[in-house]
């Protein structure tokens, strides 16, 4: 079983919410996987699910609420803005299995490759303006076999991702959240006993000299009265390789430039009658 993606041009996918109201405003953009891969071989079977990037792929999640000043209502902004992962593959099969990601120019006179996702809430608001951004997985890797199993990401372009949340309160409260689960998130598993010298599960992560991978999470807050920002993730690059029997070895590899990053920043301001809290 086998499954192939590739790209030597432009591929966009893309959610996007607007909402502007007299009173209240919500707007939410959620978008799934870029790229999803799926497969399974039965039997005494093999399976490869590869990705090859020598172009521009993009995914985008993009919510906007601006709220008013009228009527008798909160007039409130609540954005939301997210994705579940950029790249996602799996292969099972029960022999081998093998995910495949490269991101890499297709020769050496050619523009260097870029793989990336961006999930960005803003809300404004003249009262209480909360604004969410967050993905879960740029690039996700799940194989599974008997005998061999690999999980391989090979990079010489660029790989960014990033989740930004902007909440704006003139007169009340403002929320800004965002984060991401993993940026890079690798599993292989070997099942079984195996007399094959090859056996085992490999989880490889190599950064060429023009590689650069990054993966940001921003949120920014500034409020009439208080202001809360949180920004976190939980791994930059995330390996598991694991055998019952045989070797397994997670590996990375940069010769390039690699950078994870949280970053929040709360302003308070001076109205109401609250304790104008950051």
């Amino acid at each position: 079983a086998k499954a192939d993606f590739a790209n030597g041009d432009k591929f966009n996918v893309a959610a996007k919410a607007d909402a502007k109201g007299g009173e209240d405003a919500t707007a939410v953009g959620i978008a799934g996987v870029g790229v999803q891969q799926t497969a399974w071989a039965a039997g005494k079977g093999d399976a490869a699910a590869n990705i090859n990037n020598t172009g521009t792929f993009d995914i985008t999640a993009t919510g906007n609420a601006v709220s008013g000043n009228k009527g008798g209502g909160s007039n409130n902004a609540v954005a939301g803005a997210g994705f579940l992962a950029g790249a996602a593959q799996v292969a099972w099969g029960s022999t081998t299995a093998a995910t495949t990601f490269t991101n890499k120019p297709a020769d050496d006179k050619a523009a260097v490759p870029t793989f990336g996702g961006h999930a960005k809430a803003t809300a404004v608001a003249s009262n209480e303006a909360t604004a969410l951004a967050a993905f879960g997985v740029g690039v996700g890797q799940l194989s599974v076999a008997d005998e061999k199993s690999t999980a391989t990401v090979d990079n010489n372009g660029v790989l960014d991702f990033d989740a930004s949340a902007s909440a704006t309160a003139t007169d009340d409260d403002a929320h800004a959240f965002s984060g991401f689960l993993a940026g890079t998130l690798q599993v292989a598993v070997a099942t079984a006993t195996s007399a094959n010298p090859d056996a085992g599960a490999f989880a490889n992560l190599t950064n060429g000299t023009k590689g650069a991978i990054t993966f940001d999470a921003v949120a920014n807050a500034k409020g009439g009265e208080d202001a809360t920002a949180v920004a976190v993730f939980g791994a930059g690059v995330g390996q598991i390789a694991y055998s019952d029997e045989t070797d397994a070895t997670a590996n990375l590899k940069n010769q390039g430039s690699i950078a994870f990053g949280a970053a929040a920043k709360a302003d308070s301001g001076n109205k109401g009658a609250g304790n104008n809290n950051a």
